[in-house]
């Protein structure tokens, strides 16, 4: 097992809230809202900050902040006559939608990556993997809004990295600077954070000793992609609200 951030111990568990790392790191969870008629439908935003300070004894201490806020979704209505999820106010919204929508398959070598708005300089807001299924909802010139059933989110993609027919998928789920999971999982399910101290790391590769990502607060929403073949104590996970991939020790999910 893990710590969340601070120098290994034997009797410290990934799940622990104490971190000794100099650096800050933030990490959003949401939960959808029921949608009703007179209110609109919100995703509840946890943002757990981690940061450190030296105490009298020159022993690192920790404190985690935890605020909430709200994303609020929109749900236009070309989107309820598909029956797809609102989609959240930090990615930009077409300025029409297509009256009938298509399927196109990711194309890209490792995969492609989805941006909040139609332009490469946008932050990234999902990837999907070579030969996933994607719903285009909208075009902008050389861009596509799509919706990924697969992955649950919505994003911005260039029109090149598509393809009509769906391509042969690398063996691996790829994306650079972490380590691939040598079994992908054919049907995605979704966890819940359920860690002992309240924090769970996202880490770089299947181990302790891989760099730390993000700190994940306890409710956070993973989608499970894969894992090792020779072990599955760790997992390879998708964080939809914030598009981060990584890996956590499995015994803290339920």
């Amino acid at each position: 097992m893990d710590n969340a951030g601070t120098t290994a111990s034997s009797g410290k568990s990934e799940s622990t809230s104490s971190a000794a790392s100099q650096s800050v790191s933030s990490q959003t969870q949401g939960t959808t809202a029921s949608q009703t008629q007179n209110q609109p439908t919100a995703t509840t935003v946890q943002s757990t900050t981690a940061f450190t300070s030296q105490g009298s004894d020159q022993t690192t201490q920790a404190t985690t902040l935890q605020t909430t806020t709200q994303i609020p979704l929109v749900r236009p209505d070309a989107i309820k006559k598909l029956d797809l999820p609102g989609i959240p106010t930090n990615i930009k919204l077409p300025d029409e939608f297509l009256n009938k929508p298509y399927t196109r398959y990711s194309n890209g070598k490792k995969g492609i990556n989805l941006y909040s708005s139609p332009k490469e300089s946008a932050k990234l807001c999902g990837w999907a993997r070579t030969g996933r299924e994607l719903l285009v909802l909208a075009e902008n010139g050389d861009w596509l809004f799509v919706h990924s059933a697969y992955y649950g989110t919505y994003g911005w993609i260039k029109s090149g990295s598509v393809s009509e027919s769906k391509p042969v998928a690398s063996e691996k789920i790829k994306v650079p600077g972490l380590v691939s999971p040598e079994k992908e999982f054919s049907e995605v399910t979704t966890k819940v954070v359920n860690a002992k101290g309240s924090i769970l790391n996202l880490r770089k590769g299947p181990s302790k000793d891989y760099k730390r990502i993000l700190s994940l607060v306890n409710g956070t929403e993973l989608k499970v992609l894969g894992t090792m073949e020779s072990s599955s104590k760790w997992v390879y996970v998708l964080e939809p609200m914030t598009g981060y991939y990584g890996w956590v020790y499995a015994e803290y999910l339920k």
